[in-house]
């Protein structure tokens, strides 16, 4: 069980995949000095958190298993907010659909050197999210400043978005000394047989 800080709520960022096909400089996972500071943990620890915050990695290439964590995550830390950190999926795909509509809240990324797919992809995700309105929703864009195509952003859709540029290992260490936000706990789970996923 985790402790908590008087009015500080306790937030498990928690990295089901260290896969992503994208490889943007500047990834905080090619950040020693942050993922140094991850704990690997199985499934079964990440209980009694306010917050699960599920990324990657890219959480979408690994959908099935995505869910079924997500599932698993909401059995251990009832009550909890669950998000999902992704950079992509396709709203098309029933599975996709369904965890979107499951968790709390989308963070959306547009990384840089995103292409004219990724763009169209986008689009339809922000339209998908935009029709799902019966319940409360907490959808967050982040646009890198140097993405080069233009983004057709409908703002009803955010409730933050920000554009501007990934920080760099110092400044991210400068804010957040232990690689993580303050109440926010970095853990890392197993992908291998015995993780808790089988």
């Amino acid at each position: 069980m985790v402790s908590k800080r008087v009015g500080q709520p306790r937030i498990a960022r928690v990295s089901v995949t260290l896969d992503c096909p994208r490889k943007c400089p500047g990834c905080c996972n090619t950040y020693a000095s942050i993922m140094k500071q991850a704990r690997p943990v199985r499934v079964e620890e990440v209980a009694g958190y306010d917050q699960v915050i599920v990324t990657g990695g890219e959480p979408m290439l690994r959908l099935e298993r995505t869910l079924e964590l997500v599932n698993k995550f909401w059995e251990q830390n009832p009550g909890a907010k669950i998000y999902l950190y992704t950079a992509g999926f396709d709203p098309g795909d029933w599975a996709s659909g369904y965890l979107v509509q499951v968790v709390d809240g989308v963070q959306y990324s547009i990384h840089a050197g995103a292409s004219y797919h990724d763009v169209a992809m986008f689009a339809r995700v922000q339209d998908f999210l935009r029709t799902r309105t019966w319940r409360a929703y907490t959808h967050r864009l982040f646009v890198d400043k140097a993405v080069a195509r233009r983004i057709p952003i409908i703002p009803s859709v955010w409730s933050r978005i920000v554009v501007g540029p990934w920080m760099s290992e110092q400044e991210l260490l400068a804010k957040c000394p232990d690689g993580a936000a303050p109440g926010e706990k970095l853990l890392i789970l197993g992908e291998r047989e015995g993780d808790g996923t089988n």
